[in-house]
């Protein structure tokens, strides 16, 4: 969904780790080169800080390992003034007339208020970040995976790909298109399996890498499937698509599995709930 209120502001767009995230201009007070890379924690060891504040990685408060600090520092007005480094400050420019989008439902950053949306910035997505979220401590941590559940047959056509090196499909009525190299916008603090979201037909999609949630092998993502189960709309990852398959029926005792009458098997999963 696009957020109604996306008056011109200008943003300050920085970059740490895997995430591309914006800060409203009038929020940042300095922008500093901080040096040579270091350790976590060098910043605020040496003594670091801007505009009065300790410098800490901004990687580290996202919930992140941050086994080097940024080059670069960036110091924000929240509640209180706080300080973070990153590994780069791609400037400053003008949000309007680029839409700006809410996180769709799935995503389950925490806190919820920890982002105002993802805007469009420079060709690519970032995540607009409200400073005083970054000063609350962070809540427990998320299980490590859901229990998966499963899809039911028999299912007359499903589109079959590979994840992880499985066959994975789901019923051809569900499947809304297959995107090539999709440009993933990596999401902090996601519930587990959530890689991002990404933009397509200007609608934002939650992406789940169903390799790294349920077979510990992360999906290398050269395509993304849409899928729309239970009225909702979400991107799958894929390292292949093999085709359209007919006549699955379940296999008896293996849950999820499914068999074509060609003998083709394949994992059906429901995620829509």
């Amino acid at each position: 969904m696009i957020d109604p209120d996306s008056s011109a502001r200008l943003c300050a767009i920085v970059r740490s780790g895997p995430y591309r995230l914006a800060f409203a201009a009038e929020r940042v007070l300095q922008v500093a080169h901080l040096g040579g890379r270091g350790a976590s924690g060098d910043a605020a060891s040496a003594g670091s800080s801007l505009h009065g504040a300790p410098v800490r990685a901004l990687l580290e408060v996202l919930g992140d390992a941050a086994p080097q600090r940024g080059e670069w520092g960036i110091a924000v007005q929240g509640r209180t003034i706080q300080a973070y480094a990153v590994d780069g400050v791609e400037g400053i420019s003008e949000q309007a007339p680029s839409p700006t989008f809410n996180l769709p439902l799935g995503v389950g950053a925490e806190p919820a208020e920890l982002f105002r949306g993802v805007i469009t910035q420079g060709g690519a997505l970032a995540l607009d970040v409200r400073p005083e979220a970054l000063e609350r401590p962070r809540g427990s941590p998320r299980p490590a995976a859901p229990s998966p559940t499963y899809a039911e047959g028999p299912v007359p056509r499903a589109l079959v790909f590979t994840a992880a090196g499985r066959s994975l499909a789901f019923a051809l009525p569900q499947v809304l298109s297959v995107v090539a190299q999709p440009t993933v916008c990596a999401v902090p603090r996601a519930r587990a399996g959530v890689r991002g979201v990404v933009e397509h037909g200007q609608t934002l999609y939650p992406v789940i890498d169903l390799g790294a949630l349920y077979f510990q092998r992360p999906s290398t993502g050269a395509l993304g499937v849409l899928v729309e189960q239970q009225g909702r709309p979400f991107m799958v990852l894929a390292d292949a698509v093999r085709g359209m398959v007919e006549d699955f029926r379940a296999v008896a005792g293996e849950p999820g599995w499914m068999e074509s009458e060609r003998g083709e098997r394949a994992l059906f999963f429901a995620l829509g709930d």
